[in-house]
C-alpha cells in the first residue's frame, strides 16, 4: 500500500514539474507564435472583372476561391467603397485582409478565424503604397503567451474526441483585485456514453500560462 502511495506521489510530482516545464517553455520560446504575415507584390495592387464588379453592386460578399486549403471573398464597404480580400488559409485559420481602394491597397490585417482575434500586425498604406501606421496585435509585453501557445496548453487537458471552436483575450480580476490578462480558449467536449455535448471556456493567464479555471458556456461567445 506504500509502495503505490509513493508511487502517485511520484507521479503527481511529474505531472506539476512537467506542466510548470511547459509553460515556462511557452514563456521563453516563441517558436509556435509566428506565421507567414508577407504581403505579396500581387497583392499591392486589385484588379476586378465586369463580372465580380457587377455582383459587388448587388451582393455585399462574393466568392472568388474555395477548394480544400484556401477560402477568398471579395467584401464591399456599404459606406466606403473600400473592397476587402479576405483570403482565409483553412489548414492555419488564419485569415489574411487586404483593404483596397480605387484599386490600390491602403490596409491589411491578419485575425484567427475561430473567434475573430487581430493577430500580428495591422499595417496601413497612403496611395503610394508608402506605409503610414503598423498596429502590432501580437503585443508580446503584455501577452508573452500568444493564441497558438494558449490553445497549446488547453490542447494537454482536451480529450482528443474534443475540439476548440473559438479563442479570444481577456482579462481575470483575482481574489487580491490585480487584473490579469487572459486568453480564453472555448472548447466542445463530446460525451459519446451520455450522447450529448457540453462547451467549456478555459482560461489561461497570458503572462504564464497556468490555467486559472474552466467554466462551463451555454452558447459560441461569438
Amino acid at each position: 500500500m506504500q509502495n503505490k502511495v509513493k508511487i502517485m506521489a511520484i507521479l503527481l510530482c511529474s505531472v506539476v514539474i512537467y506542466s510548470c516545464n511547459s509553460q515556462k517553455r511557452f514563456v521563453k520560446n516563441d517558436n509556435l507564435c509566428g506565421f507567414d504575415d508577407d504581403i505579396l507584390l500581387k497583392e499591392k495592387t486589385l484588379s476586378l472583372s465586369k463580372k465580380q464588379d457587377s455582383l459587388l453592386l448587388h451582393k455585399k460578399l462574393i466568392e472568388v476561391i474555395n477548394n480544400k486549403s484556401t477560402e477568398s471573398t471579395l467584401f464591399k464597404h456599404p459606406t466606403y467603397g473600400t473592397i476587402t480580400n479576405k483570403l482565409t488559409n483553412k489548414q492555419t485559420n488564419i485569415e489574411k485582409s487586404l483593404v483596397y481602394e480605387k484599386g490600390k491597397l491602403i490596409g491589411s490585417f491578419f485575425s484567427y478565424v475561430k473567434g475573430g482575434e487581430n493577430i500580428g500586425k495591422e499595417t496601413h498604406y497612403d496611395t503610394d503604397g508608402t506605409i503610414t501606421k503598423v498596429i502590432d496585435h501580437r503585443q508580446a509585453d503584455k501577452y508573452p503567451i500568444c493564441y497558438k501557445e494558449a490553445m497549446a496548453i488547453v490542447k494537454r487537458r482536451m480529450a482528443n474526441r474534443d475540439t476548440i471552436f473559438s479563442l479570444g483575450k481577456g482579462k481575470w480580476v483575482t481574489k487580491t483585485k490585480d487584473t490579469v490578462r487572459t486568453w480564453e480558449v472555448f472548447v466542445r467536449e463530446i460525451d459519446k456514453k451520455k450522447e450529448e455535448e457540453k462547451s467549456w471556456v478555459y482560461r489561461v493567464n497570458a503572462v504564464t500560462g497556468e490555467i486559472i479555471n474552466k467554466k462551463e458556456v451555454i452558447s459560441n461567445p461569438r
